[in-house]
């Protein structure tokens, strides 16, 4: 399945991840730990964009069965038109060269922040190399760079996850998906429909 999205074409895309850091691997069998997502491709940077219907943090089985089911409930539950029309509404929202600097600041000073404050925000997993690396981008990626000082949060949200694909295996679909949560949360506040993310822009 492929579709074009503000410009690109996205591939429907199964993705799986399998760390042996999170198995007991004392001999004795116990269930088998796995990450498994489904959502889209951006082929014109292979960037992964993913949805929090189509991602499962941590599955556990036994056998390659009980994986395989647990992998078709999860696309029973994930909804492309859903996934579709929400990056569609991405390009529809723009940030202004200080609204985009207003935003990756605060992205750094949120690490910093004491815990009581942090758990007051939404969750950011994106780390400060990464942000660094959007700020990089921002001024040089030949597909995502912002235009008369005007990027839409469509372009935010690539940078974001073209800066996530440095992440370690285990943490990089977690990251795929709070870049999509960042996005379209800060595109909510920056059209006052929900204030949840608005610490980040105001």
């Amino acid at each position: 399945m492929s579709r074009n999205v503000n410009g690109n074409r996205l591939n429907l895309c199964i993705t799986g991840c399998k760390s042996y850091a999170r198995d007991n691997l004392s001999g004795k069998m116990t269930a088998q730990k796995f990450n498994i997502a489904v959502g889209f491709l951006n082929l014109t940077c292979t960037n992964q964009c993913l949805s929090t219907d189509g991602y499962k943090e941590e599955i556990k089985a036994t056998s390659s069965r009980g994986l395989y089911q647990f992998t078709l409930d999860l696309f029973g539950q994930y909804n492309v038109a859903k996934h579709i029309h929400l990056m569609q509404s991405l390009g529809d929202t723009m940030l202004s060269e200080k609204q985009f600097c207003q935003i990756l600041g605060r992205m750094r000073l949120y690490n910093y922040l004491p815990q009581h404050q942090q758990r007051m925000l939404p969750r950011l997993l994106i780390t400060d190399s990464q942000i660094n690396n959007v700020a990089k981008q921002y001024i040089h990626d030949e597909n995502f760079t912002g235009t008369n000082s005007e990027l839409s949060m469509w372009m935010f949200y690539n940078l974001i996850t073209g800066a996530n694909k440095n992440s370690y295996l285990d943490s990089f679909l977690g990251r795929s998906v709070n870049a999509t949560e960042i996005s379209v949360g800060m595109t909510e506040a920056l059209n006052h429909r929900d204030e949840a993310y608005s610490w980040f822009i105001e």
